[in-house]
């Protein structure tokens, strides 16, 4: 098997984060990130607002910058930011669409 997709989940409200995780949980082919890790070597931030993933967009020392997700505080839209730089709506996802989603990442 493939490395997994790494996966780092900052700021995003508890109950989110919790679901986010149980949801990354269940698959093999993806392994949460340490915050502390999500330096470099992340292929996806799933962070907990619009402004985060704008900001993670412009992060200059990483080797290869991951594509980031942005979940609003409800859970109800996300974003997708990817280093070109554009930052794409995605709009309400289903937890299956948040999956491909991340499984999306060039790798």
């Amino acid at each position: 098997m493939d490395q997994p997709i790494r996966v780092a989940i900052i700021g995003l409200p508890p109950l989110i984060r919790e679901l986010v995780r149980d949801l990354i949980a269940g698959n093999e082919d993806m392994a949460i990130v340490e915050r502390g890790d999500a330096a470099d070597g992340v292929d996806v931030c799933i962070v907990g607002t619009e402004e985060d993933a704008v900001s993670l967009c412009d992060v200059p020392r990483m080797s290869r910058p991951p594509r980031v997700i942005g979940i609003s505080s409800d859970g109800r839209r996300t974003t997708l930011c990817e280093l070109r730089p554009v930052v794409s709506a995605l709009g309400d996802l289903s937890p299956d669409e948040l999956l491909d989603v991340i499984r999306g990442v060039p790798r």
